[in-house]
This record gives structure tokens, C-alpha cells and sequence, in this order.
């Protein structure tokens, strides 16, 4: 991912066609390890292709990996949650007595 971020700063910054050394200069810069292989790996990936069409691809991925019926059957609801909600509200005001006091503990400003 900070290899994508990397070339995606590029870009960004003007740099239509980043070369390996231009991602190693903005890692390095941060102080990031870098693997040689796996940004060799990238750059082949990556080849002819701009990078609004990465993002998009990307973005097609994601869409499939959280379509609804995986994200309810993997965490299916328990209770109402609207009862939750209200019990948490209630907590919520009733524990709190704060008194006139504002944000920063003195409540005699004069500006």
C-alpha cells in the first residue's frame, strides 16, 4: 500500500510517469523500509496504466469485496438497536451533573 501512496503522491505532484527512484526518493524520505521485489512487482502491474484507471479498478475490488450479503452474514445484528441506542442516551445524561461549568472550568469569562 505505501508503494501505491507513493507513486499516487507522484502523480499528484506532477510526475505523470514516476520511475522506481522517484517512489524510493518519497519513501525514504519518511524513513519507510523498502522491498525491492515487491515494488518491481508493482511497477510491472502498474505498466501502461494511468492512474485514475488503477483507482477505479481499486474501487470495482472494494465494491465486490463489501457487497451487503457478506457484511450481514458475517456480522448478523443482535438485539434491537434501537433499544440500545435509548439505553445509551439515558446512561449518558443521567451520569453526567456538570453543573453551569464550561468547557474550560470557569464559567466568570469577561472578554
Amino acid at each position: 500500500m505505501k508503494y501505491l501512496s507513493a507513486y499516487a503522491l507522484c502523480v499528484l505532484g506532477g510526475n505523470q510517469q514516476p520511475r522506481i527512484d522517484d517512489i524510493k526518493i518519497v519513501l525514504s524520505s519518511i524513513g519507510a523500509d523498502i522491498d525491492e521485489e515487491e515494488l518491481a512487482r508493482l511497477f510491472t502491474s502498474l505498466q501502461g496504466k494511468s492512474l485514475q484507471d488503477i483507482m477505479q479498478a481499486g474501487t470495482e475490488k472494494m465494491s465486490v469485496a463489501l457487497s451487503g450479503s457478506s457484511i450481514e452474514r458475517a456480522a448478523p445484528a443482535v438485539g434491537d438497536p434501537h433499544e440500545q441506542e435509548c439505553k445509551c442516551e439515558q446512561e449518558s445524561s443521567s451520569s453526567f451533573e456538570g453543573g453551569d461549568m464550561d468547557i474550560f472550568g470557569d464559567d466568570n469569562d469577561e472578554y
